[in-house]
């Protein structure tokens, strides 16, 4: 269980405080739901850059291997939640983002997988670029 607290307050006076306990299990199931590109993936880290949750790991196991990734918890801890790292020699992408329940939600693509469609697109213009500039020479010729 994930234990969310927040206090009542109005007009600068504490009147008590509200939480809910939410399954863990049920988060990670959640956080399963999500697709990021082919290999992508999401995963939970708690405010101390502790990954919570990861699709590579059964529940409840050792993250370390995780947290020691090289820029990972950098990124987590940055303002912006924005950021690159690498994995195994592949850069591979994070955005991360706040949770209300004190957690950090964040989505991980491999670069490849996130520029494709660009990479594809910019090869398709230096083929159509040197067609014209081919045919124009031909016509002026």
């Amino acid at each position: 269980m994930v234990s969310y607290v927040v206090p009542i307050i109005i007009d600068d006076v504490v009147y008590g405080i509200i939480g809910m306990d939410i399954d863990y299990e049920y988060l990670c199931k959640m956080a399963q739901s999500v697709s990021a590109y082919d290999t992508g993936y999401v995963c939970l880290v708690n405010r101390r850059g502790e990954v919570i949750y990861h699709p590579g790991y059964e529940l409840y196991s050792n993250y370390s291997a995780i947290t020691e990734l090289n820029g990972f918890n950098e990124i987590v801890a940055s303002e912006s939640g924005f950021g690159s790292y690498y994995y195994d020699g592949e850069k591979r992408t994070v955005a991360c983002g706040d949770l209300d329940i004190g957690m950090i939600l964040c989505v991980v693509a491999p670069d490849s997988e996130i520029y494709a469609h660009s990479i594809t697109l910019r090869y398709q213009l230096i083929i159509v670029s040197a067609a014209a500039l081919m045919l124009v020479t031909l016509v002026s010729a």
